[in-house]
């Protein structure tokens, strides 16, 4: 964020200077009192749990020279000079001001949601238009009704384009994102049963995520893969033109002659120049529609076939998602960061795909957020597991019966389920269970800190090793 005024702060968040001149810069918005640096203002956001408010002494003690309240501080001893905008709801104004923020930047906007990989394209849509742009993502997760106008406000007016994941486990959210974020370019990676619990459906889902769409303007772009039967049906809402990626006769970029190698997928890029030769760093076919996607951003900024491919080979994943890592025993494929029933399905395929290996097991955690539909969606899971000739499934978390009794329908002896009520457990039973030749799975939703076994796997190895 470039330095902005006290005046600039009280008219785009809607609210009234109570204190300190219009005149004032600012460096920086800041919502944590304990990182404040000197010269910023600090936006005191409340929650559930806290009230920012409660804390803008401390902020002025640390060095901020205004702060956004949502409460009289006339009682306050402040440091003279001091700003101080008051509004009826500090969330509801940073999000105002964010949105006025936005206006002012030259970049180009590209959105990105769907109900899995979000996170995997955006990455990769920021490796693509680096080749050639200056561009800026928002970070960890910042994709929600607070991270992401935080993140606008880290945009620079020098970068070309800036490339925001949304998110979303309520309806109306993606609209209020898209109104504040303005997009350009909107990307959606597919639609499934990601937060179902909150919405009942998955066209509600569908419908959630096609306000992005309504939202780019006529002269945008869309880029959508046609594999995806919802998308395919609320692609129509874009005013903007669709650039199709995936298989079809419309697809600007398609993926041929699909292979799973240890050391990631080698697939043929074709589009329209002709066919190029492509290898990505992961263990997912999945990850295939990702990388689709951001050659069709890719194309829509103008860079060549050849830029697109060497930035798609040379892009690194995010922590925890499709890793593959190398240990004395075998192998661990690494997709703890969360699991949804889509994201898990195409974790277990690409298990059963990895080209090395004696055995195969997995280790599978509970899902959040789906609501009534839970137990039929871990039955599901599990028959998917219990289908594959695995040496044996661990199941953790609150769901783990549901996963168990779904995987022994799907035919794996009762002996080779190991149900485990939390990580400590898992990690127990994995140590017991694991022999050499090993190509072992974790997945498993956020709450469960999964990510623990892979450490303790690769910890006892001293530390592991990527794909060779």
């Amino acid at each position: 964020m470039e330095p902005c005024s006290l005046g600039n702060i009280e008219g785009w968040s809607g609210g009234s200077r109570k204190r300190g001149d219009a005149g004032l810069v600012l460096s920086r918005v800041h919502t944590d009192s304990r990182t404040l640096r000197p010269g910023d203002c600090f936006w005191a956001l409340s929650g559930a749990n806290f009230d920012g408010n409660d804390f803008v002494e401390e902020a002025f003690r640390r060095g901020a020279k205004a702060a956004v309240v949502s409460r009289s501080m006339e009682h306050l001893s402040l440091p003279a000079g001091a700003g101080l905008v008051e509004v009826a709801d500090t969330l509801a104004a940073l999000q105002r001001f964010a949105r006025q923020y936005r206006r002012t930047l030259p970049a180009k906007i590209v959105a990105v949601s769907g109900s899995s990989g979000k996170t995997t394209t955006k990455e990769l849509i920021l490796h693509v238009l680096r080749r050639r742009f200056s561009a800026l993502g928002n970070a960890g997760n910042r994709n929600n009704q607070i991270g992401l106008p935080l993140a606008l406000l880290d945009f620079s007016p020098k970068i070309d384009f800036g490339v925001l994941e949304m998110g979303t486990n309520h309806p109306g959210e993606i609209a209020r994102l898209a109104a504040i974020a303005a997009p350009d370019i909107g990307v959606l990676t597919n639609i499934g049963q990601a937060h179902v619990g909150f919405f009942g459906s998955e066209e509600a889902i569908a419908e959630e995520k096609g306000a992005l769409l309504a939202a780019l303007p006529p002269e945008g772009g869309a880029v959508l893969s046609d594999e995806d039967g919802w998308i395919r049906r609320i692609s129509g809402r874009s005013r903007a033109p669709v650039l199709w990626v995936g298989s079809g006769p419309e697809a600007a970029w398609r993926a041929r002659q699909i292979e799973m190698k240890e050391e990631g997928v080698h697939f043929l890029l074709q589009g329209d120049s002709g066919e190029l030769p492509v290898q990505l760093r992961t263990a997912s076919r999945a990850v295939i529609t990702d990388a689709l996607l951001a050659a069709g951003v890719g194309k829509l900024a103008g860079l060549s076939a050849e830029e697109i491919v060497r930035a798609l080979e040379e892009a690194v994943y995010p922590a925890h998602r499709m890793e593959v890592h190398r240990f004395s025993e075998g192998w661990v494929i690494d997709d703890s960061y969360n699991a949804n029933p889509d994201s898990a399905l195409a974790a277990l395929r690409a298990l059963a795909e990895f080209p090395k290996g004696d055995r195969r097991g997995a280790v599978l955690g509970s899902m959040g957020e789906l609501g009534s539909q839970s137990p039929a969606l871990h039955e599901r899971l599990g028959r998917s597991a219990g289908a594959l000739p695995l040496a044996f499934l661990i199941v953790v978390g609150p769901e783990a019966v549901w996963l168990a009794r779904g995987a022994s329908e799907g035919g794996l002896p009762a002996e080779k389920i190991h149900p485990c009520a939390n990580a400590e457990e898992a990690i127990r039973e994995l140590r017991a269970l694991r022999q050499a030749g090993d190509v072992i799975l974790v997945k498993g939703s956020r709450f469960l800190g999964l990510e623990r076994l892979v450490h303790a796997l690769l910890s006892a190895d001293g530390g592991g090793k990527g794909p060779e």
